[in-house]
C-alpha cells in the first residue's frame, strides 16, 4: 500500500496544522534541551528541516541571539509563510523558508550550515538514510547535526485497555504508508549507514499526561490519518465517528497518566577534516 502515500500521511487540513502546534510547545523543553547537549553557538546559520508552524525556528531564533539566521524548509508553503511572516514581525529579518520535497533532488538553499536541526521528519520519510546523507552534507566542517524523532511502540502498548482500537489504527495506518514506528531508536544505526559515523550523543524522552489530555490528542491525530485511512480501505467513517466518540467518552473517565510516544534526540559534529 506504501506506493499510494509518496505525500505527508497525516495531510494538510486544519486539524493537522492543530496537531502541529500542540506538538512543538509540547515538545519544545525536551527539544531546548537537546539542543544545548549537542551545543549551538550565538550567531549560527540554522536550517530546521520540516519546520512546520515555526516553533523551532523560534526557540532557535532565541538561542542563538540577534546576529544568528535561520532557515525553514517544508513541503507545506502554506504553513511555512506564515510562519515566516510571524517570525519577521516579531524578531526581524534573519529568516528564510523554502518549499520544497525534503524527499526530491532539489538542492535545500542556503547552506552550508552551522547547525542543521529535524524533528519528526525522518519518521516520515520512506528513505531514511537518503535524507540523513542529504542533511550530513549541508554541514559545514564543524557543523553540528540533532535530529529528534519518535518510537510509538512502545509507550502505547501500555496504554489502558479502552484506547486498543485507536492504537491499532493510528499504528496500523502508519505502517501502511510504509512508515517505521520505531523511527527515532534507530537513528543511530541510520547514522552510520549514511556515513554519518558513529552519534556523539542520545537522549531519550517522554511526556507523562492525564488520560482526558491523551485521549485528546489521539483523536487529533487519528483524525489527520482519516483521509489515509479511508483511501487504504481499512475503516469507514461510521465506524471512526464510533471510536473517537468511545475514546473521548473513556479517556474523560480514565484517572490514570499516560505516556506519549518516547523521542530519542541523535547528534554529530561533522569532523573538521575528512
Amino acid at each position: 500500500m506504501s506506493e499510494y502515500f509518496e505525500a505527508y500521511t497525516l495531510g494538510n487540513s486544519s486539524e493537522e496544522y492543530k496537531r502541529l502546534r500542540m506538538q512543538a510547545l509540547a515538545w519544545e523543553e525536551a527539544t531546548r534541551r537537546a539542543i544545548v547537549k549537542t551545543g549551538l553557538d550565538e550567531g549560527a546559520r540554522c536550517l530546521d528541516v520540516g519546520c512546520g508552524p515555526g516553533e523551532v525556528m523560534r526557540l532557535l531564533r532565541e538561542m542563538t541571539g540577534p546576529d544568528g539566521h535561520i532557515a525553514g524548509v517544508d513541503r507545506d508553503g502554506k504553513i511555512g509563510r506564515e510562519a515566516l511572516a510571524m517570525l519577521k514581525a516579531v524578531y526581524g529579518d534573519n529568516f528564510a523558508f523554502h518549499e520544497l520535497d525534503l524527499a526530491s533532488d532539489t538542492l535545500i538553499p542556503g547552506g552550508p550550515y552551522d547547525f542543521i536541526f529535524a524533528r519528526f521528519v525522518v519518521f516520515h520519510q520512506r528513505d531514511q538514510v537518503a535524507l540523513l546523507r542529504k542533511l550530513w552534507g549541508l554541514l559545514k566542517p564543524g557543523g553540528k547535526l540533532l535530529v529528534m524523532d519518535a518510537d510509538i511502540v512502545a509507550p502505547m502498548s501500555v496504554w489502558p485497555a479502552w484506547s486498543d482500537e485507536i492504537v491499532a489504527f493510528i499504528q496500523n495506518t502508519l505502517k501502511g504508508a510504509g512508515l517505521d514506528l520505531a523511527t527515532g531508536r534507530r537513528m543511530p544505526e541510520w547514522f552510520l549507514q549514511a556515513g554519518i559515523g558513529p552519534h556523539d550523543g542520545l537522549d531519550a524522552s517522554t511526556i507523562l499526561l492525564p488520560a482526558p489530555e491523551v485521549a485528546t490528542f489521539a483523536n487529533v491525530v487519528a483524525t489527520s490519518l482519516l483521509p489515509a485511512a479511508l483511501q487504504m480501505g481499512t475503516t469507514t467513517q461510521p465506524a471512526f465517528d464510533a471510536m473517537v466518540a468511545k475514546v473521548k467518552e473513556e479517556g474523560a473517565k480514565e484517572k490514570a497518566w499516560m505516556y506519549w510516544p518516547i523521542v530519542i534526540a541523535t547528534w554529530k559534529t561533522k569532523p573538521l577534516t575528512s
